[in-house]
């Protein structure tokens, strides 16, 4: 009897074990299983999003776009992340600005300077407002420096005393135009100007091509050529029409062959006529 009870005892043990490990769904298992998948995919989502997020950073924002001032656009779109601003809108950086100037009293963008004023002075739209003591459009001048002649005859800008003429003028002091009238003879020798293809020396040169110093001992001309001619060793070589020991005189048409220049024009001799003194007077 106590056999019979023990060999029973085993079987509804025997059989309570396997009915415990069969515990647990099959489709349950593998519903958890797809759970762990589809994880696993929307990481791999997430990644491809963050990739393609990536590839777009240098594309300026759509609020660029909107035709209104939104994100951090410093002007209707522009400024900030979007393209520079151009000049006249409003700025916060000089990277807001096409110009990289931005004025930071007004906000807004603004015209460079001519080389930034060189530091002695403040840009004001696009012109140098130059501090006490320095002149010019650049400011590159101080009031110190040596003058220039007549101020460069306002056709030019005075460095250290001597004048960078504009362009069309030239000059010591910028005062002549230059017509390009023809070449001078050795471009006067670096020592006059060249007008209408002749040479008008600088003080303390003569000659056609100033070659000649005027300090060579040769003497003074006769009231220094009147200014129409240069001084070659005490005498006056005189311009294209003028004459005369001092070049006082202007010139006559062939040189009144039968008569007497007399400012310029011909006073004939008994006998002759025309505008050279060269016709017969029947």
């Amino acid at each position: 009897m106590h056999h019979r009870f023990l060999t029973l005892l085993s079987i509804l043990l025997f059989t309570f074990a396997i009915a415990c490990s069969g515990d647990g769904d099959p489709e349950e298992i593998g519903d958890v299983g797809t759970e762990d998948d589809a994880g696993v995919e929307d990481a791999g989502d997430d990644a491809d999003d963050d990739t393609g997020d990536d590839d777009n950073d240098d594309n300026p924002p759509e609020h660029c776009f909107d035709g209104e001032k939104s994100g951090d656009e410093t002007d209707v779109d522009c400024g900030g992340s979007c393209e520079p601003c151009e000049v006249g809108q409003s700025c916060e950086i000089r990277t807001d600005c096409e110009t990289m100037e931005c004025d930071q009293d007004e906000m807004v963008c603004i015209q460079p300077c001519p080389d930034n004023c060189f530091g002695n002075g403040e840009c004001v739209d696009g012109e140098c407002e130059c501090y006490d003591g320095y002149l010019g459009p650049d400011c590159a001048t101080h009031e110190d420096d040596p003058d220039c002649p007549n101020d460069c005859s306002d056709n030019g800008e005075c460095i250290n005393g001597q004048c960078d003429c504009d362009d069309g003028f030239i000059g010591p002091d910028c005062s002549v135009e230059d017509t390009g009238g023809g070449d001078c003879p050795n471009d006067c020798s670096g020592n006059g100007q060249c007008i209408n293809g002749t040479c008008h020396c600088d003080d303390g040169w003569s000659g056609i091509d100033c070659s000649i110093p005027d300090d060579n001992g040769g003497g003074d001309c006769p009231n220094d050529c009147s200014g129409n001619g240069d001084c070659v060793n005490g005498s006056c070589v005189c311009y294209d029409g003028w004459t005369g020991i001092d070049c006082s005189q202007q010139d006559c048409p062939s040189g009144c062959v039968n008569g007497t220049c007399v400012n310029g024009n011909c006073d004939c001799d008994p006998g002759w006529t025309g505008v050279d003194c060269s016709i017969p007077d029947d």
